[in-house]
């Protein structure tokens, strides 16, 4: 969930009701969906919409997508969202990398994203789509509490020689156990050259490339598995 009324222009629908109406889809699909509350930190009402998302829509984690010149990672605004988020136990997914030509990527890098998770070790960070290409700048030892995914690299694909593959095996190597999958399908679905399945199977394969006993840890998703969620698994099972 994505907030950029702020930026682009609001919607008909109130970022409230947009939230309302994704996280219920997800709710009602828990064994196929983890919905995350998108808000913009510049919204008065910011720390109490996702208060409602989390304790009333059941987000499972925060979406912060800093690609307005507006605002930081280090706006003292993202911090009550970061620290209500820690207070839940829930992650906080962080867009980092290039973006869509009507927004920025000044404040989206790999450095503000390694700022921000150094300052909060006690949550659980996803830098999302890794910086794309720009995932080395994250370095050789970022915080413990940062993870990668590689949602939307299959724009990649078009790069010859083999680069795509060579940089989802940099990255599994690089920081291995803290990638995990993703595709941003259907946002890129209308000019995805691969099929979603090959897709999987073409991360399962440079997992496995490099060096990677077995995949699974790359589709596990672990820091997606929030405690709210895992209880209401376990609650399912027991009956």
């Amino acid at each position: 969930m994505i907030d950029w009324g702020l930026e682009l222009g609001e919607p008909v629908c109130t970022i409230r009701a947009i939230n309302e109406a994704i996280l219920g889809v997800c709710r009602r699909h828990p064994d196929r969906l983890t919905g995350f509350a998108g808000v913009d930190p510049r919204r008065a009402d910011a720390v109490s919409l996702l208060a409602f998302a989390f304790d009333t829509l059941g987000a499972s984690g925060l979406k912060l997508h800093p690609t307005s010149r507006g605002w930081t990672l280090d706006d003292d605004r993202v911090s009550g969202l970061v620290e209500l988020a820690v207070q839940h136990k829930l992650p906080i997914m962080v867009h980092t990398g290039t973006t869509v030509k009507e927004l920025s990527d000044e404040n989206s890098q790999p450095a503000a994203m390694l700022g921000l998770a150094a300052r909060f070790p006690a949550a659980n960070f996803i830098a999302g789509h890794s910086g794309f290409l720009n995932w080395r700048a994250f370095g050789v030892n970022p915080p413990s509490n940062l993870w990668f995914d590689v949602s939307a690299w299959q724009e990649f694909r078009t790069h010859e020689g083999g680069t795509l593959k060579a940089e989802l095996q940099g990255l599994l190597r690089q920081f291995s156990g803290r990638v995990f999958f993703g595709t941003d399908s259907p946002f890129y679905g209308f000019n995805m050259t691969f099929a979603e399945a090959k897709w999987i199977a073409l991360v399962r394969e440079c997992a496995e490339r490099a060096g990677i006993k077995s995949a699974q840890s790359v589709f596990a998703g672990t820091v997606l598995r929030s405690p709210r969620r895992e209880s209401s698994e376990a609650s399912t099972t027991d009956h």
